[in-house]
């Protein structure tokens, strides 16, 4: 995912940078409201993946 959106995640604390790799650890969601927030961090990674 894109630098910027890593920083987001990171700082609403849906997610921890890779100790490692370049990369953003998600974390699970707990309830239906959180699966949201989480398949709108995916689309965003797949987007930037695909080049979007």
């Amino acid at each position: 995912m894109p630098e910027e959106t890593k920083k987001l995640v990171t700082d609403a604390g849906w997610g921890i940078p890779h100790p490692i790799q370049n990369t953003e650890l998600v974390f699970g969601p707990r309830d239906r409201d959180e699966i949201e927030v989480v398949r709108q961090i995916l689309l965003a990674s797949y987007d930037y993946a695909r080049g979007r």
